[in-house]
């Protein structure tokens, strides 16, 4: 004799225990992450602390933003003739640029451009000055 039916409402008893043993799982691991954010907090004040020091998440430009950013500026630029303020705008986004071409980023990203891909253009935000200040910059923390 058999101590538990084999099905239940016609279906196997084994289902029923897999979705228990899946719905115990689901609900410990949104309960532990619940408790981690909500009730604890224990990244919220750090991560938040880790952003508002960042200066490439509020102010400055890394090179791949740089260059995404006035690549958009320019198109914009192009775009919007006859709309004064649109025009302004995009030369102040090519502006930013170009003063964070005289960057130790971007001086970096040059040099490596230079060693990787053969000698970087001049770009249309920044000038030949700022590309050999780029390439003339020396590091402390390379060889």
């Amino acid at each position: 004799a058999l101590c538990f039916n084999d099905t239940i409402l016609g279906v196997p008893a084994t289902y029923f225990g897999l979705l228990s043993i899946f719905l115990t799982v689901m609900l410990g691991v949104l309960t532990i992450g619940y408790l981690y954010d909500q009730v604890f907090s224990l990244w919220t004040e750090w991560r938040s602390v880790d952003m508002e020091r960042n200066p490439y998440v509020t102010y400055a430009l890394t090179p791949n933003w740089m260059m995404m950013t006035a690549l958009q500026a320019e198109m914009l630029r192009r775009q919007s003739e006859g709309d004064e303020a649109m025009q302004a705008q995009a030369e102040w986004f090519l502006n930013w640029c170009k003063e964070y071409a005289d960057g130790e980023m971007f001086a970096r990203a040059v040099q490596r451009w230079d060693k990787d891909l053969g000698h970087t253009p001049t770009f249309w935000f920044t000038d030949d000055a700022a590309m050999e200040r780029a390439r003339a910059l020396k590091f402390d923390d390379e060889d």
